[in-house]
């Protein structure tokens, strides 16, 4: 991906943090004491980001997040540029708006995936989501369940909020959600009993099994296949799943329109003039969407949310499309902060 960058002083290193927030905190240290290191692109996950943008921030080095959504990734940082809406732009509005304005529906069952490993995930999701819907609903409509895979007795956990349940808003992981629905589909047999669902973009993987469910799925990135044109740039390779490759390709893209900024007007290349010249507020074209970042955040980002219907063959495709200034109006109207 050098080649993208016009500057041939210019390369991009790549270093995988293996998903590991320990890992990652390691790389971030051997990347501020090098001083050749002028920016970074990533974490993976939210998780892997949040304490080395701490460290970044420190050593004056801009990150472009082409994946993290969490808002604590970025959080009290003047160095960062987050390419997908944070979860509280994007993700929880367009759940909300969804759950109410879509579906309307009156009896909800919020559950938090409590598994050991996606609580760190699926908490902050949780808790967010049953404070906005405590003010919204009456508590006989409501209940909040969390959650464990690694309980045996799953169907002993999940039943009692099983019961008039038109709706399921699940926070948590793909893997842990396939258990979950596995033993929803043995136990409520009947499609026409089984509720509605709501899954978060941590169930977008590609062994979900939604088989018999009415699904929705929010996900910062748009499907591919459903786009029209991405340019002759940005190959798309149909043997893997591409979703933020796409964020990728413009944290490049991005990066190389500031440097060419830098050198146009005679300055220096440092990490100082690139967190400058990234700071500016100027409409970048990306691939499939544009960037203005202000305090950090991409405020001409949009969010989707995809749909299968509970045919045994349906596919999920993506459905919704949701830009920031709807958004916005989600969020004033359920009081969303």
């Amino acid at each position: 991906m050098s080649e993208m960058i016009k500057n041939d002083s210019i390369s991009i290193v790549g270093i995988d943090d293996l998903g590991n927030s320990e890992i990652a905190y390691d790389y971030a240290k051997l990347i501020i004491s090098n001083p050749n290191i002028i920016a970074v692109i990533g974490h993976s996950t939210s998780g892997t980001t949040i304490e080395p943008t701490k460290l970044y921030s420190g050593a004056g080095i801009p990150i472009l997040m082409p994946i993290a959504t969490s808002p604590k990734a970025g959080e009290n940082c003047d160095n960062y540029f987050r390419l997908p809406l944070s979860d509280v732009d994007g993700q929880i509005p367009a759940i909300v708006s969804i759950a109410l304005d879509t579906l309307k529906a009156g009896n909800i069952c919020i559950v938090g995936d409590y598994s050991v490993d996606a609580i760190h995930y699926s908490k902050t999701f949780f808790t967010r989501l049953e404070g906005i819907f405590k003010k919204k609903i009456s508590q006989t409509e409501l209940s909040f369940f969390k959650f464990d895979k690694d309980d045996i007795n799953t169907w002993d956990q999940i039943q009692p909020y099983t019961s008039d349940t038109e709706l399921i808003i699940f926070c948590g992981y793909g893997s842990n959600a396939n258990v979950f629905l596995k033993s929803l589909r043995a136990n409520m047999t009947h499609t026409e009993d089984r509720p509605t669902l709501i899954l978060t973009d941590g169930c977008k993987v590609p062994n979900l099994d939604t088989r018999g469910f009415s699904t929705y799925l929010t996900f910062p990135i748009p499907d591919i296949s459903q786009i029209d044109y991405l340019g002759s740039e940005f190959v798309i390779n149909s043997n893997i799943e591409q979703s933020y490759h796409l964020n990728g390709f413009d944290a490049i893209k991005i990066l190389d329109y500031a440097i060419v900024e830098l050198e146009s007007s005679s300055k220096i290349l440092s990490r100082s003039s690139l967190l400058e010249s990234l700071s500016k507020s100027t409409v970048i074209e990306g691939i499939y969407n544009d960037y203005t970042f202000k305090n950090g955040e991409n405020i001409n980002g949009h969010y989707y949310v995809y749909y299968s219907s509970d045919s045994i063959n349906s596919r999920i495709r993506m459905m919704y499309e949701f830009d920031f200034i709807g958004l916005e109006k989600i969020k004033k109207k359920y009081n969303i902060r």
